[in-house]
């Protein structure tokens, strides 16, 4: 009642979805292999609809410590009036800020791209990159066992958990395998439980006077693949893009449609965040990427 007493206020109508979780998994296998943990999620999120504005927040974590509900509508509330001027933009490669919730939603693309066997086999544009500079090197990712505010199953898919770099200032270290294709090509097998990407100390603020101009990005939807062996991605912008020149927000903007390989975007970050939680099992930066490939301009 909070939330809908403050967008009345506000002139404005919110809507949302409270899950929390509690799951306990238990795992029998006939060799003898009995197993058994438990894990919890929570979640909310919120779409505030103001006149033609209609924009979105969410929190995701393993429980409710650090959720503030007044905190996460003035984001919800700042995000809507920050989308109130609105103007066409047409598209073309452009430096961006990805907040960490849109980082969120290109990185299980991309870590599904790093399979080990589909790499073995051709299928990925890592064929051939084990221990090599292939991503940027500002950009590192692992599994960890070590973070408490990321969940941590000690197994799954019947692999030990453990700790795990999988990309280390840009060389790739680790690819997930099966345990199928562990035992076939004398490998250790291995899956991605959880990732944390390790940022740095730049504010938005800063990164906006890095580069002439740019745009802050909030999340991606829509993604598919386009060319898997070469690992190029396409997808939609959504819940608000803001435009910034000389340091400052200027104005919101239509959304977009971008055509990008990660691995190479990664090597044109400029600036890392502070990373944060995204959900129950990420931990992620904001990043600065220059000339990020927008495509086409989208209608929603």
């Amino acid at each position: 009642q909070y939330m809908i007493d403050r967008a009345k206020a506000f002139d404005a109508t919110v809507s949302g979805l409270t899950e929390k979780h509690f799951i306990q998994r238990v795992q029998v296998t006939k060799n003898g292999f009995v197993g058994y943990f438990e894990d919890t999620n929570f979640g909310h999120s919120m779409t505030l609809k103001k006149g033609d504005v209609e924009t979105k927040v969410s929190f995701d974590s393993m429980g409710l410590a650090g959720f503030d509900p007044e905190a996460e509508f003035n984001r919800l509330k700042e995000q809507a009036i920050s989308l109130k001027d609105k103007r066409d933009m047409d598209a073309a490669p452009i430096a961006v800020i990805l907040r960490p919730h849109a980082l969120e939603d290109l990185i299980w693309y991309m870590a599904w791209g790093m399979d080990r066997r589909m790499s073995d086999e051709g299928f990925t544009p890592f064929t051939g990159q084990m221990d090599k500079l292939t991503f940027g090197e500002k950009f590192s990712a692992y599994s960890t066992l070590d973070n408490p505010a990321i969940v941590a199953p000690p197994y799954r898919d019947g692999i030990a958990s453990k700790n795990i770099t999988w990309i280390e200032k840009g060389v790739i270290r680790t690819m997930p395998t099966s345990r199928y294709w562990a035992k076939a090509k004398n490998l250790e097998p291995s899956h991605i439980f959880n990732i944390y990407i390790p940022g740095g100390d730049a504010t938005e603020e800063q990164m906006m006077q890095m580069v002439p101009r740019g745009l802050i990005l909030n999340r991606f939807w829509y993604i598919r693949s386009v060319d898997a062996k070469a690992g190029e991605l396409t997808g939609m912008t959504r819940d608000g893009v803001l435009y910034f020149e000389d340091g400052k927000v200027r104005h919101a903007v239509n959304n977009f449609r971008f055509n990008e390989i990660p691995y190479l975007a990664t090597r044109r970050i400029l600036a890392l965040g502070p990373s944060v939680s995204t959900s129950s099992a990420a931990m992620l930066p904001s990043l600065l990427i220059d000339n990020f490939n927008f495509v086409d301009k989208t209608t929603f």
